[in-house]
């Protein structure tokens, strides 16, 4: 497990959840339970530093808790959306800025 934070929310676009990892640019995963997006996103977090190591690129230090308010496209419900901080034992659920 992983200690980067992972926001999942539910997509009517893709109708999925997504799962996406702020600190690793482009890391994102879905899934059609919030569980499969969790699983999911801590395979491609596995993959982009596997390949940033492969590169010589830098991976950056997990920050912990978003520090930075952030608005969510679109209007989803607080049910659907939450942020999850690995940071912790066990998991800090937060509900998104209103």
């Amino acid at each position: 497990m992983y200690k980067y934070e992972i926001i999942i929310y539910w997509s009517n676009e893709d109708q999925a959840f997504v799962a996406e990892v702020p600190e690793l640019s482009g890391c994102m995963a879905h899934g059609i339970t919030q569980e499969l997006a969790l699983k999911q996103v801590n395979e491609a977090i596995r993959l982009w530093i596997d390949t940033a190591k492969e590169f010589g690129d830098p991976v950056p230090e997990p920050k912990g808790r978003y520090s930075s308010e952030f608005r969510v496209p679109g209007n989803p419900s607080p049910l659907h959306h939450f942020t999850i901080s690995w940071n912790q034992a066990p998991p800090v659920f937060h509900r998104p800025p209103r």
